[in-house]
């Protein structure tokens, strides 16, 4: 089984699963289970404060992300691999 966050082209090549589609998704069932807890329950939720903190959560996490993604290209021997 193969445990790696990858997906395959159309030419065959592996390409990492993008950081913005994990967090959009994230983004969208966080707002789903928001909904149904505030349909199916007494919670009483302000949208006005739920929708900026999903918006910060989801700003940050993209930021980290990209972060992660710009700095974190290494090759097995612990370098960066050179622009071409």
């Amino acid at each position: 089984m193969n445990d790696s966050l990858e997906t395959t082209s159309p030419t065959g090549r592996r390409q990492p699963v993008r950081t913005a589609t994990i967090v959009w998704g994230l983004l969208i069932m966080a707002a789903g289970i928001l909904l149904l807890a505030w349909l199916l329950t007494d919670i009483s939720l302000d949208p006005m404060a739920v929708l900026l903190g999903l918006l910060i959560g989801a700003g940050a996490a993209l930021l980290i992300g990209g972060a992660v993604a710009a700095f974190g290209k290494q090759d097995k021997a612990g370098k960066r691999p050179q622009a071409s």
